[in-house]
């Protein structure tokens, strides 16, 4: 794969512990309450494959599908990504990638989405960005950790 020519970062600081949010990412259990996803197939696993069908905010059904690249437990998610109806050319080299920083009781989450191709237009660019902020806001309220109250 070619170094990506364009990208979107979303970064954010969770109540969550680096595993538990590592877990969050990778269990096809948890990961549709977040993405507002049906898991379709999720072999999680180095070059192993997933495919996710998600639900977009006017309603549309989009699939998408890739492979694993890296899982480093606690730290690190790389896979492929790619919208299986998208024209063929249109984006090349697309992949996600997840990195998880402890920060004391909580962890900094950064997720970047690059690919080469098309470039996207200031209203596509802040679409895909909200998108993302929307499906980490609901990650954070998937895991994040109670507070404790003092007595």
């Amino acid at each position: 794969m070619s170094s990506p020519a364009y990208r979107v970062t979303i970064t954010r600081v969770i109540n969550s512990t680096a595993n538990e949010l590592y877990d969050a990412c990778t269990d096809p259990t948890i990961v549709p309450r977040w993405l507002n996803a049906r898991i379709l197939e999720a072999d999680v696993r180095v070059k192993g494959a997933y495919r996710v069908e998600v639900v977009e905010a006017d309603g549309r059904v989009r699939t998408f599908a890739g492979r694993y690249l890296a899982l480093d437990v606690g730290h690190r998610i790389a896979l492929t990504f790619a919208d299986v109806a998208a024209p063929p050319g249109l984006y090349s080299d697309e992949q996600l990638e997840i990195h998880l920083a402890p920060q004391g009781s909580l962890t900094k989450l950064t997720l970047t989405h690059s690919w080469n191709g098309a470039e996207l237009s200031p209203e596509e660019r802040n679409a895909r960005e909200a998108r993302w902020t929307a499906s980490l806001e609901r990650l954070s309220l998937a895991v994040e950790l109670p507070s404790t109250l003092d007595s």
